[in-house]
This record gives C-alpha cells, sequence and structure tokens, in this order.
C-alpha cells in the first residue's frame, strides 16, 4: 500500500485527481488515504494508454477533416479558375462574332447605293436581325459548372 499523496507525487496528478479516477473506477479503491501501489500503477498506465489512443484517434480525425476541408477549398479554387478562362475564351469568340458581322454590314454599303430609301433602311435592320439571331444561336448555351456539395 501507498499514500495517495505519494502516489500523487510520482505520477504528477493532484491527490484529489486521484480520487476522483477511483470513483470513475479507473484506479483501484482508496482506503483511508492508501492505494495498493502495483495495482494503481498498472491502472494508470492503463489509462494514460487509452487516453493516449483516443486523443491520436480524436487527432486523426481533425487532421482528415482539415485535409477534406483544404481539398474542397482547392476544388473550387480550381473551378473558378477554369470558369474564368471559360468566360475569357467565350468573349473573345463573342468579340470575334461581333467584328465579323460588323465588317459585313460595313461591306453591304455599296449594295445600298442603288436601293430605294425604304429598302436602305431595311437592309441593315434585316442583317442586325441575323446577326442577333446568330449571336442568340452560338452563345445561348453558356456552360453551367456543377453545384458543389
Amino acid at each position: 500500500m501507498i499514500p495517495v499523496e505519494t502516489l500523487a507525487g510520482l505520477s504528477g496528478f493532484t491527490s484529489r485527481r486521484l480520487y476522483q479516477l477511483s470513483q470513475e473506477a479507473k484506479l483501484p479503491a482508496i482506503a483511508n488515504g492508501q492505494v495498493t501501489m502495483i495495482e494503481a500503477i498498472r491502472a494508470l498506465f492503463a489509462w494514460l494508454q487509452r487516453d493516449a489512443e483516443a486523443l491520436g484517434a480524436q487527432k486523426l480525425k481533425i487532421a482528415t477533416e482539415q485535409a477534406r476541408r483544404i481539398k474542397h477549398s482547392n476544388d473550387v479554387t480550381e473551378k473558378l479558375y477554369l470558369l474564368r478562362s471559360d468566360v475569357e475564351r467565350e468573349a473573345a469568340e463573342a468579340e470575334a462574332f461581333y467584328f465579323e458581322a460588323l465588317d459585313q454590314l460595313t461591306r453591304s454599303a455599296p449594295r445600298l447605293a442603288g436601293l430605294a430609301t425604304m429598302d436602305v433602311f431595311r437592309e441593315p435592320r434585316a442583317m442586325v436581325k441575323i446577326i442577333r439571331q446568330q449571336s442568340r444561336e452560338k452563345f445561348a448555351t453558356v456552360t453551367d459548372p456543377q453545384p458543389t456539395p
């Protein structure tokens, strides 16, 4: 038998904590401020080992969750980067499309010289209508990203 105060000094726990561990059945029963030394030391080591394993499992769980969050953040960043590059590519295509359409409209100006006044106004309007229709067909399907979970 060993006094609880001596075991507290050896283990680094307070005597109050040792009494609590005894009440929680993690240490052998304390009687008259005394505890069986071998059983108490074995129980303390077993308790500390279980506690260390639980702590290791908890740290692993936290590290796994942090890794999952980082991966999710990287995935979101990559999707945003891809979206930006898609938008830039589509904007360049739209710009080229409209400049080509304006160029066609400019080249059609000499044809308007011999037309009647009403036809002069109808021709560009018809071309603008065609350009609008073609642009709707070409750019109506915008790539929609998959929703992130």
